[in-house]
């Protein structure tokens, strides 16, 4: 199914920041995908923007912090649609707190790194060639 609309994706898109995010975007006529880990939680807020008359929103389920479920989501995405207007990048984990230095655990950390930073550069990479950007040639 082809989206005459501008496309977006905003991961981490089932709750807060990532939702109200959603909810603009659909309001301005892009069709959005709502990129969530949890595939429950995303029908979730799928049925509450469908409640409030928001309808071109698509689940991808997405774990931005797991690199063979962001290879995954960009294939069935590329097979729906040939291109992706805008990428919001909101997936994240505060992870547990408060976090000092000097007793923080390393897996929580790496957890947490795993996700606000690698989980960004991944997405990101990843969803790249399906952007219309054009590059511009540095001399």
């Amino acid at each position: 199914m082809k989206i005459n609309s501008p496309v977006a994706l905003v991961t981490g898109a089932n709750k807060g920041i990532g939702l109200s995010t959603t909810k603009q975007l659909l309001s301005m006529g892009y069709h959005v995908y709502l990129g969530a880990r949890d595939e429950t939680k995303g029908q979730s807020a799928i049925e509450q923007l469908n409640r409030i008359g928001l309808s071109k929103v698509s689940l991808l389920v997405i774990d931005v912090s797991d690199a063979a479920s962001v290879a995954d989501a960009v294939t069935r995405f590329a097979s729906l649609e040939s291109r992706l207007d805008v990428l919001v990048n909101n997936a994240a984990t505060g992870g547990t707190q408060p976090q000092q230095a000097s007793s923080i655990n390393m897996n929580l950390l790496k957890e947490v790194l795993e996700t606000n930073y690698f989980g960004v550069v991944r997405v990101t990479q990843a969803f790249c060639r399906l952007c219309p950007i054009q590059k511009i040639p540095v001399s």
